[in-house]
């Protein structure tokens, strides 16, 4: 009969299924029992729950007919090489029982053509996959374990941290070149500049994007600036990470929380739909008007032969193409500044109020803070109350007394000298009868 061998790893590193040892668990099966070996198939840094029609090594020769045709059965070193998902196994044997197949594991003897061998196949199956689940658990417990301790465990980190290792691990601390950027770009939304326009700068700059490149966008700025983990905050699967206070864990921020609650301010009023009004509109609109049929002046700019022309023209004129009015054009530069040396003189010695504010120390962001942690306290606690106490009394909830002796009869069955009785009470809405 011709073999075909299956190999999977989920870890290069793992010395005691290595590829190497698998193959040649499988090549000595196969010669023990005089078969030939069709082919081997080998996927490393495949999960075992990934099914074995889905890996791009053994998958094909099970789904493509003439691969399919070239062998009569499937060895692996291991059951779980082959799968560590019951279900996936199920389908396997069916597959196999369907084609005339046989599926055979070297370490653990059995004949799937028996009940009782099916039954040892599906027993190792759900080892396996129990297995699988409980490593699954045990990463999440380590990793949450780490972001506890606000330790990095590797991949990509937000844009103006680096990674730095001390004796307890790996940690995120403020970059000495990127947080500064950072910091700068929030001063600069803060003030006033647009996205746009910071990202022109960064470019003229120099400064490389969180992925190393050189062109930066609106985009690229925003989400930039729009992450929270510029404030220190630790996140672990989109949740902000508590430690058993409910307090949020916090690494040593890029941006202080008065600066980002700024920030975040600007660049959601930046997002808001506008009104249209032009930052570049005409200083003389409507203070400015033609002196020959009285008409406002408007700001015109054209370009001829490369060269930009900023004049104000009368609108009279610019709507009738010379023929109502023919006043001339006024040179931008020249008008504005005549108009305002007229005023600066006229009234440039009047004293004028000015508003002043000195802003207070905010702390409505601690305050924010200290409220989220206290209602995921609040949250432990329902989730934690005794399951007994909810079911002597539905329809109380958090903040309603408990009862009283005497509200209610109780009577325990390992108490001597118990009487039957019945006896009724009201608790909230609902009327508890009981009776011995």
């Amino acid at each position: 009969m011709r073999v075909l061998g299956a190999v999977r790893l989920s870890k290069m590193r793992d010395e005691s299924t290595s590829p190497e040892r698998q193959r040649a668990q499988i090549n000595a099966w196969a010669q023990l029992h005089g078969h030939a070996v069709a082919a081997i198939t080998e996927d490393t840094d495949v999960s075992g729950k990934v099914p074995a029609t889905l890996r791009p090594g053994l998958g094909p020769w099970l789904t493509d007919p003439a691969l399919s045709n070239q062998w009569e059965v499937l060895v692996a070193a291991k059951m779980d090489r082959i799968t560590r998902s019951v279900a996936d196994l199920c389908d396997l044997i069916e597959f196999c029982d369907k084609h005339g197949k046989v599926l055979v594991s070297v370490s653990e003897s059995f004949d799937l053509s028996t009940p009782a061998g099916r039954m040892v196949a599906h027993i190792l199956a759900s080892v396996a996959q129990f297995e699988r689940e409980r490593i699954g658990e045990r990463r999440a417990e380590a990793a949450m374990a780490l972001q506890k301790a606000a330790r990095w465990q590797g991949g990509r980190f937000p844009f103006g941290y680096r990674p730095e290792r001390d004796a307890k691990g790996w940690f995120l601390v403020p970059d000495s070149d990127a947080a500064p950027v950072v910091a700068w770009m929030a001063e600069r939304i803060v003030h006033g500049q647009s996205a746009s326009s910071l990202a022109r700068d960064l470019e003229e700059r120099g400064i490389k994007t969180p992925r190393g490149g050189k062109r930066w966008g609106a985009e690229v700025v925003i989400g930039v600036l729009r992450n929270p983990a510029l404030t220190g905050q630790v996140r672990w699967r989109g949740e902000v990470v508590r430690d058993n206070d409910g307090v949020a864990v916090r690494r040593e921020p890029v941006l202080d929380d008065p600066m980002w609650g700024r920030l975040q301010t600007v660049l959601d009023q930046n997002s808001q739909v506008r009104s249209g009004r032009r930052r570049d509109a005409s200083l003389l609109l409507r203070v400015a008007f033609c002196g020959r049929c009285g008409s406002p002046l408007y700001r015109h700019v054209r370009k001829l032969r490369n060269r930009r022309y900023d004049h104000y023209a009368c609108a009279a004129r610019l709507a009738s193409g010379g023929r109502k009015c023919q006043e001339p054009y006024f040179r931008t530069e020249v008008l504005e500044h005549v108009i305002e040396a007229v005023l600066l003189s006229s009234a440039g010695d009047v004293p004028m109020m000015i508003r002043q504010v000195t802003p207070a120390q905010d702390r409505s962001t601690d305050i924010a803070a200290k409220e989220e942690a206290l209602a995921h306290l609040q949250e432990r606690i329902i989730s934690a109350r005794e399951p007994s106490l909810m079911g002597f009394f539905p329809s109380a909830s958090i903040g309603t007394p408990s009862p009283k002796p005497g509200d209610m009869s109780f009577c325990c069955a390992q108490r001597s000298g118990c009487t039957p009785t019945t006896t009724s009470t009201t608790h909230g809405r609902d009327q508890i009868r009981t009776a011995w």
